[in-house]
Formats: structure tokens, C-alpha cells, sequence
């Protein structure tokens, strides 16, 4: 990109890549400074705005909008922004190594996010934090700032949201400890790491969920499955991550029962547990439960 010349006149669009951020984070902060406020669809300079030397200037094209002096890129304000990058969720999930959706639910289960009808909206912790909602192709994107990462907290939720998708062999030795260590974030106790991630998954994306559920059956023994989900009303059912044949039977045997009896299952395979995100939220949908 031309770096402006000097002595130009510089749209607020203009400014804002120049000093490379984004651009609804330079209308908030000019917004904050006192510079300009907003009104209906537009924004207006104020008399702190004009005397920085903003001004206006009148398109056939574009109607009014505000330039501003190409000095303001030497401004000790706004130079201080390029020390706060801002990155996006996407941004975040590629430098961790996981999904944009995780960093969402990871940052809703901290009360930066919250669900709402459009899918994720900013609360007022994560107002506080620096975070900036922006229409972007119509779709709302949060940007957050790269400082944010810095935060022991969400460094912490961040790496921990890592051994999520650890493949088998990269697993922590902390990971294969016995039964009893295998517990969920929402307090479960799981029989095995499949179990324990599918609990972690379910309880991130807001999902109801009961484990080793009694099955409602008369006169065929006693089965409890891995999951069930009240609201959906559905089973899910974790194979191939057991430690023993019976376990691995007993599976198998709930699975039949499922199929028999035309009860909704999801079979989650240990293969499936390297992109638990993808399988679990393309089969939920595809049965009809919404995921944000």
C-alpha cells in the first residue's frame, strides 16, 4: 500500500489503514477522545475534533464524511494505538491451533462472550477487556486486543483449550492418568478421554447433558449410556477409547439398542476425536440442534 503524502487530506478509512487498525476501532477511539460523535447513521466532528484539524469534505459520491490532516499520523494518540494491535478470533484460533468456535466458547465460559439470537455478542466484562464487535460482509466479528492474550487468565483458558485436539501421541502424561482423573469442566467424572472431551465439547457450546444415564428400558438389564442430551433428545455414545473388552462390549451392545428401538445416537469413534468440533457440530445439526 502508498504510504500518504504528505500535506494529504486523510478520509477516517484512510487514516485508519495507515496507522494499520482496524477501522471501527479508530471510529471508537476518536469517539472516546471527544473527536467526533455519533449521530443516526453518521458521525459528527466536534469542537475538540476541529481543532486536531478535522474537517469535512462534500462527494457527489460518498455525501459528507470526515478528513483529517496527515499530521495526526505523528500524533502521540494515535500512535499509541500500534503498541495495542487488535486480532480476531480467527487470528487467535490459528496461533493456538484451534477452532474459531472453541476461542468463542472458551472466551463465553471467562464471561467475555455471551450467546444471543445472532450467535456470539460481547458482554460488558468483554467490553471492559478492550473487545470491538464489527460488521464485517454482514456477519459480526470480534476483535480483541493482542494484549488480551498477555492476560494470565486467558493464556491459561487459551492453553488449556489446546489439549482439546492433542492427538493421541501428543498427549500429556497427566492425560492417561487413571479413572478418577478424567474430570470435566462442569464437574463430571469420565471413564475415558473420549468421554472426557466429548463432556468438555458439550459443556463449551452451552449444550444440556447427562453422563451414564440410565436407558429407559424394562426387562432388558441395566444400561446407562455415555451421554444424553434432554433437549435434543438424543444419546452419544463414545467407541473404540475404552481400556477393556467388557467396556467395549457393553458399547456395543447400547448401540444395538439404539438402533432397535429407533432412539437418536451419535457414535463418536476415537478416529473422530482429532476433529471432535467438525464431527460433533456437523451431526448435531444435521439432527436439528442448533450450535453457536
Amino acid at each position: 500500500m502508498t504510504a500518504p503524502a504528505e500535506g494529504q487530506k486523510l478520509s477516517t478509512s484512510a487514516l485508519a489503514k495507515a496507522l494499520a487498525i482496524p477501522l471501527q476501532q479508530l471510529f471508537v477511539t476518536l469517539r472516546d477522545y471527544g473527536w467526533i460523535r455519533k449521530v443516526d447513521d453518521g458521525w459528527l466532528l466536534t469542537a475538540k475534533g476541529e481543532f486536531e484539524g478535522g474537517e469535512y469534505i462534500h462527494s457527489r459520491r460518498y455525501g459528507r464524511y470526515i478528513v483529517w490532516p496527515h499530521s495526526l499520523l505523528e500524533h502521540a494518540l494515535l500512535r499509541g494505538l500500534e503498541s495495542n494491535r487488535f486480532v480476531t478470533e480467527l487470528q487467535i484460533a490459528r496461533q493456538y491451533q484451534i477452532g474459531a468456535a472453541l476461542v468463542r466458547r472458551l472466551f463465553g465460559e471467562l464471561g467475555l462472550l455471551r450467546r444471543d439470537y445472532n450467535g456470539w455478542a460481547l458482554t460488558r466484562r468483554g467490553e471492559a477487556a478492550g473487545g470491538i464487535e464489527i460488521s464485517e460482509d454482514g456477519e459480526r466479528v470480534i476483535h480483541w486486543p493482542q494484549s488480551l492474550l498477555e492476560d494470565a487468565l486467558v493464556a491459561q483458558q487459551l492453553d488449556y483449550g489446546t489439549r482439546l485436539h492433542l492427538a493421541d501421541d501428543e498427549l500429556q502424561p497427566d492425560l492417561l492418568q487413571p479413572v478418577s482423573e478424567f474430570r470435566g469442566l462442569d464437574g463430571h467424572c469420565l471413564r475415558t478421554r473420549g468421554e472426557w472431551l466429548v463432556c468438555n465439547w458439550l459443556y463449551l457450546a452451552g449444550i444440556a447433558h447427562a453422563c451414564g444415564r440410565r436407558l429407559p428400558l424394562a426387562g432388558e438389564g441395566e444400561h446407562h449410556a455415555d451421554f444424553w442430551l434432554p433437549t435434543a433428545q438424543l444419546y452419544i455414545e463414545c467407541c473404540g477409547d475404552e481400556r477393556d473388552g467388557a467396556a467395549l462390549g457393553a458399547s456395543l451392545e447400547r448401540l444395538e439398542i439404539y438402533r432397535r428401538r429407533q432412539w437418536p445416537c451419535i457414535e463418536v469413534r476415537a478416529e473422530q476425536l482429532a476433529d471432535l468440533d467438525g464431527y460433533l457440530s456437523g451431526q448435531l445439526r444435521r439432527l436439528g440442534v442448533p450450535i453457536a
